[in-house]
């Protein structure tokens, strides 16, 4: 048998997804903490968290997702 080894691209499923289930939580808490409303505190995370994936998405690199 004979086979022809050549590089392919990764799936999008293979790369390195930089959110992590981690970072959702912890997004979550801060936003909890400022909050302290557990309804609006998932609502604002999962705001941030889908702003993140849509730059992720479109290329932009995300530096620091935590403020300094």
């Amino acid at each position: 048998c004979y086979y022809t080894l050549r590089k392919q691209k990764p799936e999008r499923s293979e790369k390195i997804n930089p959110i992590t289930e981690q970072l959702i939580e912890e997004t979550y808490m801060f936003c909890y903490k400022r909050l302290n409303n557990p309804t609006d505190a998932e609502d604002l995370a999962q705001d941030i968290i889908y702003e993140a994936y849509k730059a992720l998405h479109s290329g932009r690199k995300i530096y620091s997702f935590h403020a300094p």
